[in-house]
């Protein structure tokens, strides 16, 4: 069985069989794989999180350390099951999951590192429509959740610049239909949803066990490493002068790029996410945020 993963994860393997039978085959394995760590040996970090707030600064942080490990490059074990990232399904909270599917699946992915004990850091933000049930998945190993947010006029601006209205809608569940990108409705519905998942981030508050802000992250990292040490002491050696490569940028010391993106709104745009975020007022206060 050991040289089975690296012929069904070889990529001319997956062109002969085709990506679909070949993903069909994992998830065979990985459903009648019953392998349960043995305790102490596996705990889990999840960030519940917005996109683009932050997490990929903070992941790369986290995996300094050296007892963590990562589901998959980019930290979101989401890739690993089409049913949690697969268009429709994504953001869709009654979407209907294998739980025990998904979690042979991430745990294949552990045992394959191996080198215990291992704190897997899981950050897929769309973890936040469904984090209780993940939590149930995993009970009978440490969990802890830790809410990271970032400036709603920040993430609006990266939304803006990286998803198309294609990508909401087909992968995010939202009605754009009429929309024109970068219209003033467009960063009005921005707006709406960062305040639908600050709103979705609140409701997790009684499972979550330390409250992080990218402000406080990048403007004051070596008491936030501090606090991350003192709640989960597998990071003990993480890097604090760590250089990090975060999405488009070379590696560097963690720093605050809000106004870097905010300055690149215009005033009506600002205006409209504004607008977006009003109906979500008392949501956005208690993550800690202004409306402009």
């Amino acid at each position: 069985m050991s040289g089975a993963p690296s012929l069904l994860r070889s990529i001319n393997f997956r062109k002969l069989m085709g990506e679909k039978l070949h993903q069909a085959m994992i998830e065979t394995i990985a459903r009648r794989d019953s392998w349960t760590p043995e305790l102490g040996q596996v705990r889990w970090l999840f960030i519940a999180t917005f996109n683009n707030g932050g997490s990929t600064a903070l992941g790369e942080l986290l995996d300094t350390a050296s007892a963590t490990m990562r589901l998959v490059d980019d930290g979101e074990g989401q890739w690993l099951l089409p049913q949690l990232h697969a268009p429709h399904r994504r953001w869709n909270a009654a979407a209907k999951m294998d739980y025990t599917l998904v979690r042979g699946m991430w745990l294949r992915e552990v045992r394959k590192v191996g080198g215990y004990p291992k704190l897997v850091v899981e950050k897929s933000p769309s973890n936040m429509v469904r984090m209780r049930n993940l939590l149930d998945a995993f009970s009978d190993m440490p969990c802890t959740v830790i809410r990271l947010t970032r400036d709603p006029y920040a993430v609006c601006r990266s939304w803006a610049k990286r998803y198309s209205l294609e990508h909401l809608e087909k992968f995010w569940g939202e009605h754009v239909q009429g929309l024109t990108r970068k219209s003033e409705a467009h960063f009005r519905l921005l707006g709406d949803i960062y305040g639908r998942r600050a709103r979705l981030l609140l409701d997790l508050d009684d499972v979550t066990s330390m409250r992080l802000t990218y402000e406080d992250l990048t403007e004051n990292t070596q008491d936030m490493i501090d606090r991350l040490v003192a709640l989960e002491p597998l990071l003990h050696d993480v890097q604090r002068d760590a250089k990090l490569r975060v999405k488009d940028y070379e590696p560097r010391p963690l720093r605050n790029m809000n106004e870097r993106q905010i300055s690149k709104l215009a005033p009506e745009q600002i205006a409209a996410i504004s607008a977006g975020l009003e109906p979500h007022a008392e949501a956005v206060s208690a993550l800690g945020y202004d409306i402009r």
